[in-house]
């Protein structure tokens, strides 16, 4: 299959010739003679990126100025790393000492070792101008946001988090920006994980309406270490998400979850890949999408067990509600399993609110939009347990906002 030309490819590496380092050059070319991922690509089988060609992907300009602040309704704690429009801001940070945080020149890069799936990865590995290493020292314990800000332009986050052996790490990952600005963010994020560290990450996207928001998240978890993931996409104008968590050694374990509503004409994709390498790892995936007017959205789970990894236990959950005729939603669970004694499951269903339990609540008196509202909100409740008090608060308010009748939805969980 021959790759289709992206007019935005071609035009930033026009602009950039002169600028990017060999090896960044070398990356771009490779990634213009791929082409942008496309919906006959596999793993981008349920997302069409052929809005990026009408964008400039050129990185906006390193620097804040007096007048930027964060919004004031973004649950932040006391320490976070703020970057905006992709470069790490010095200014708008608050460290705690116990971190160790470097940020260095991207003048080299090893692009050869990017599969030509991981499209989203080559093109933040081309045009991303710093990488930031953030070390989490052994048997500390440390609570960061992490905060994408888009004020104008394109943004290319890329840092790793290396959590030493006993430590444990709590990122908030919010993705966020102003409705009017048209933006790009294109964020990939590694884990590092020795034995016996444990990473709660978790990912709020509550960008702008005109904001396109891709992110690679990896993570590589070490002997009896731990890494979760939960997840809450309720903005932009399109997002994907890709979650790839390799299990490498005896006793790692990760919890996978997340919620999207995607509303009007608002697009939100997720892409997870465990791979089981080890024994005795479990993992556990719970997912949940709303869609309604001409929303879209899409779920597209996939488990390795490799030969060997015997007393893998393995669950895959995902639930999907249609609330209009002209939205949709695609989920694909797959399972690939070459070892035995394991146990492995995984459920998938897409359909709209069940007419049992809608029929129960109006036979106890309530109207019909009351009850199609309660139970839409219900839904949403497994996933919504897991966030902290504070980060469900915040999800809760935003969601409510995106769902029909939510003024009635109030009444009942105030």
């Amino acid at each position: 299959m021959s790759a289709r030309l992206s007019p935005a490819l071609t035009r930033v590496r026009a602009l950039l010739a002169d600028a990017l380092s060999p090896t960044r050059l070398d990356t771009l070319d490779r990634l213009i003679a791929l082409g942008l991922p496309t919906p006959r690509d596999d793993a981008f089988r349920y997302t069409n990126l052929r809005l990026l060609d009408r964008r400039d992907l050129a990185p906006a300009a390193a620097g804040s100025n007096t007048t930027t602040t964060l919004p004031a309704d973004l649950p932040i704690g006391a320490d976070r790393l703020v970057f905006l429009n992709g470069h790490f801001d010095v200014a708008l940070s608050r460290l705690p000492a116990t971190l160790r945080v470097e940020t260095a020149p991207r003048t080299t890069c090893d692009a050869g070792s990017i599969s030509a799936v991981d499209r989203i990865r080559l093109l933040n590995t081309a045009l991303s101008g710093t990488h930031t290493t953030v070390v989490v020292p052994r048997n500390t314990q440390v609570s960061l946001d992490l905060i994408a800000l888009s004020t104008a332009g394109c943004g290319y986050p890329s840092l790793t988090f290396q959590v030493e052996s006993g430590a444990q790490l709590h990122v908030i990952e919010q993705h966020t920006g102003a409705d009017e600005v048209e933006s790009l963010t294109a964020a990939v994020i590694d884990f590092e994980l020795q034995d016996g560290a444990i990473a709660d990450h978790t990912l709020l996207q509550v960008a702008g309406n005109r904001a396109v928001v891709i992110g690679d998240v990896r993570a590589h978890v070490g002997r009896d270490a731990t890494y979760r993931h939960r997840s809450a996409a309720l903005g932009a104008q399109l997002s994907r998400f890709d979650v790839t968590v390799h299990l490498n050694a005896a006793g790692a374990s990760t919890a996978l979850s997340g919620l999207f509503l995607a509303d009007s004409t608002r697009e939100h994709h997720l892409r997870t890949l465990i791979h089981h390498a080890a024994p005795d790892c479990p993992s556990d995936q719970l997912y949940r999408g709303v869609a309604s007017g001409r929303g879209r959205g899409s779920y597209d789970g996939k488990v390795i067990v490799d030969a060997g990894a015997n007393g893998t236990n393995s669950a895959q959950s995902s639930k999907n509600l249609l609330l209009s005729p002209d939205a949709s939603i695609e989920t694909r669970p797959q399972l690939e399993i070459n070892a035995h004694a394991v146990k492995c499951s995984h459920g998938a269903t897409t359909g709209s609110l069940d007419e049992n339990m809608l029929f129960y609540l109006l036979s106890r008196g309530l109207d019909r939009d009351t009850a199609r509202a309660v139970l839409t909100y219900a839904f949403l409740g497994d996933v919504l347990k897991g966030f902290t008090p504070a980060i469900r608060a915040f999800v809760e308010a935003r969601a409510l906002g995106r769902l029909p009748a939510a003024d009635r939805i109030r009444e009942f969980v105030a």
